[in-house]
């Protein structure tokens, strides 16, 4: 039985690697010719280090990625062929990648962790698919997965298309729902870069008849660089908080599409305490984009709530790792997560559960009067922006406690002073990005082929 909890991370991106492995054989190796070395044969990978021989496989159609050692131990690295990484780590939840960016077979229903699955909407944008048909996308649904999110497709700031882009959404939603089985969710979705859209998109997915029993919210979180730190949390949290108090007595389940930090865990845990919503997913991919990126996840007591990360040295040999989780204990060696960014993963598999535990920690320590708000929100960010957090978390507060727009009216004057002459502030109209043009045709097509589909 899958535990059910309030929030829930969710791990996206996890159809990599499938059945591969790290294992190791603790001896002396200090006097070996291969010490530091690295010999690739049949699949097996084999490194020399000074107190252990570790062994990295990979099972294919081409090789069996087994050799003839009597490993001492093993851990196995690819979490959508064996979702029992997952629950280890302390997750519950997984999401595939699109099934035409990945191979389907490499991911199941299973009783370790329920599989989420997006429907690959924004993947026609990028011109890796030309078209996704909803009923091959329910078939796969059927298959493979939990709860897959409805194909809508993301119109990249072109917010003049939302509305039509909405309709499709829509009807292909409407093929989801009768098609899948009972024990399959597919979520609605949510759209829109400012209040106003979001709202215009809400009247008319709202006037649908009937609906699923979860919605997925998109859209939340924009770069810094789209308009500064506070406009990101404003402009998130505001859109955010409108959809669930809207909302609240049509869905039962909600997921934030790639939401995952300090900041939104903390306001998913807040606005829960007060029962304005009961249940939470949000994925993100920052544990494999770390790897690939050479950077390890650090796990630092004294920032409990800021995930933070450090470049592993390429050329200290001897630099030990930092934790004590299982990729650590085993490696031992940097140098083995510069080699394999695969083991770099389960390691921060690891250290993103810790952090999500310890915001949760913080957060019922608010709640029995050992934090005040402003020390959660130095705790959730850097300290120079605790004021701004602080006022957010107000403000959803009294959006969970009140209304929408009771809050809104309340805290207006601090949250347009927060936003004020910038291009992505919802007080201030549309958003200017997203106007290119290629992927402005590419979406005129793609919303025309889903037109004809409909037909």
């Amino acid at each position: 039985m899958i535990e059910e909890r309030p929030f829930q991370y969710v791990p996206a991106g996890i159809t990599t690697n499938p059945c591969s492995f790290v294992a190791v054989k603790y001896q002396d190796n200090t006097r070996h010719p291969g010490l530091w070395k690295r010999v690739k044969f049949a699949g097996l990978i084999t490194s020399w280090y000074p107190d252990r021989t570790l062994y990295e496989g990979a099972n294919t159609n081409r090789v069996s990625g087994v050799g003839d050692v009597d490993y001492d131990e093993i851990l196995l690295t690819g979490p959508s062929s064996h979702p029992e990484i997952l629950e280890a780590a302390g997750f519950r939840y997984g999401m595939a990648s699109p099934v035409h960016t990945s191979k389907e077979a490499e991911t199941r229903r299973n009783k370790s962790a329920k599989i989420f699955s997006d429907s690959g909407g924004f993947q026609l944008l990028t011109g890796a698919k030309d078209f996704i048909d909803p009923l091959e996308l329910a078939e796969y649904y059927n298959r493979a997965v939990d709860l897959g999110i409805g194909l809508d497709i993301p119109v990249f700031g072109n917010n003049d298309l939302l509305q039509r882009m909405c309709k499709i959404m829509l009807k292909n939603n409407k093929i989801l729902r009768r098609e899948l089985k009972p024990e399959v969710t597919v979520y609605e979705v949510s759209h829109g870069s400012t209040l106003k859209t979001r709202k215009e998109f809400l009247d008319t997915l709202l006037k649908e008849k009937e609906l699923s029993n979860a919605l997925a919210v998109g859209g939340i979180a924009q770069n810094y660089k789209d308009g500064g730190f506070s406009t990101t949390l404003v402009s998130g949290a505001i859109n955010l908080m409108y959809v669930l108090h809207r909302t609240r007595k049509i869905f039962r389940q909600y997921h934030i599409l790639g939401t995952t930090s300090g900041f939104f865990q903390a306001v998913y845990w807040l606005v829960q305490r007060h029962g304005l919503v009961t249940h939470i997913t949000a994925d993100s991919t920052t544990w494999v984009r770390q790897s690939i990126n050479n950077l390890i996840i650090l796990d630092r007591l004294e920032k409990p709530a800021r995930v933070e990360t450090a470049v592993i040295p390429k050329t200290e040999r001897t630099h030990l790792l930092p934790c004590s989780c299982p990729a650590c204990y085993i490696t031992k060696y940097a140098l083995a997560y510069n080699r394999n960014s695969r083991i770099n993963q389960i390691h921060s598999l690891y250290a993103l559960a810790a952090h999500g535990a310890r915001i949760e920690q913080m957060v019922d320590e608010y709640y029995a009067g050992k934090l005040t708000l402003t020390e959660l929100a130095s705790l959730v960010s850097n300290r120079q922006h605790a004021p701004i957090v602080t006022a957010i978390f107000k403000f959803c507060i009294d959006v969970a406690t009140t209304s929408f727009k009771a809050a809104y009216e309340k805290h207006y004057a601090t949250l347009s002073h927060l936003t004020r002459g910038n291009k992505v502030s919802l007080f201030g109209g549309d958003l200017e990005k997203g106007k290119d043009p290629v992927v402005r045709k590419r979406l005129l097509d793609v919303l025309e082929r889903y037109e004809k589909y409909h037909k």
